[in-house]
């Protein structure tokens, strides 16, 4: 087949393409920095020193560790914020977990401050919103990664703590500690239990009961409910939900004889996603069985 001019063209660009990848230089070498929120530098260096971390020890063999000062106060919030921006407090506000409302004294969160609610209209019983409160990150300051893109050079940062909601970036940023969740809080969780249940909890404890649902005599299924975002079209702007205000769904956790495996179904899905969503509490779950199974 004879090729016409322009494919010719394209043919003998291509070519020229393929033939200056080959010979290209590597990429300059990156810089991979860790860290390690709430890491005691002494208590490393004495696994370090009795080989108990052989991976962290290669990592420190082939590049480099170095000890940091922390912040004051030593507090996550504010040491990432140092590391993030350059700055102390002083520079980037960031003083503790918590700062106080000047309106009233109450306790709010230093990273991101209650927004003002937003507006909703009534439509057949429904609550539709109208406009969406608008959260904004309270820590002041250029986080370095900005400042090297600024200079050209591309930046990645994943999993950053004190970071949410992620201000905008050209580098590829995606935050971690103080990320809420979607209910709202940090990192709410779900418990399945059929045990005694604490006074005072944090999390969404269900009392529950292994039970023998296809009869043949063997406990081996639990149902609960797995509760999600609150329902904002049942909610006023800015209301508190309570237990019943959230979206849910149902879950039946069919257990495997040996105790040691478990099939999720939440609603009338069942896929790796979902469990590894509720992967933890299947764990929670299977525990307790472990233990059941050893006593009786």
């Amino acid at each position: 087949m004879t090729l016409g001019p322009p494919r010719r063209l394209l043919a003998a660009l291509a070519a020229l393409l393929v033939a200056i990848a080959a010979n290209a230089k590597p990429e300059q070498a990156g810089v991979f920095v860790v860290g390690v929120d709430g890491m005691d530098p002494l208590i490393l260096e004495r696994l370090l020193a009795r080989g108990e971390m052989p991976n962290f020890a290669r990592l420190r063999d082939e590049g480099a560790l170095q000890t940091l000062g922390t912040a004051t106060p030593p507090q996550s919030p504010v040491a990432w914020s140092n590391f993030v921006t350059g700055m102390n407090p002083g520079g980037h506000g960031i003083f503790d977990f918590i700062h106080r409302d000047p309106a009233n004294y109450k306790p709010i969160s230093s990273a991101t401050p209650p927004a003002e609610a937003g507006g909703a209209v009534h439509v057949f019983g429904y609550v539709v919103p109208t406009s969406a409160p608008e959260v904004r990150n309270n820590r002041g300051g250029t986080p370095w990664w900005d400042v090297l893109q600024r200079h050209g050079v591309h930046v990645e940062v994943y999993r950053i703590p004190g970071n949410f909601p992620t201000p905008p970036s050209k580098a590829r940023v995606l935050d971690g500690m103080g990320t809420v969740d979607v209910r709202g809080g940090y990192g709410t969780y779900t418990l399945y239990t059929d045990g005694p249940v604490p006074d005072k909890v944090k999390g969404d404890i269900q009392r529950v009961r292994v039970q023998d649902l296809d009869l043949d005599g063997t406990p081996d299924t639990v149902n609960g409910i797995l509760r999600g975002p609150p329902d904002q079209f049942h909610l006023e702007p800015g209301a508190v939900p309570g237990d019943s205000d959230y979206l849910a769904k149902g879950v039946t956790i069919h257990l495997a004889a040996d105790r040691g495996a478990a099939v999720i179904e939440i609603g009338d899905q069942r896929d790796d996603l979902l469990f590894y969503a509720v992967h933890t509490v299947v764990v929670i779950v299977n525990l307790r069985m472990d233990k059941a199974a050893s006593e009786n």
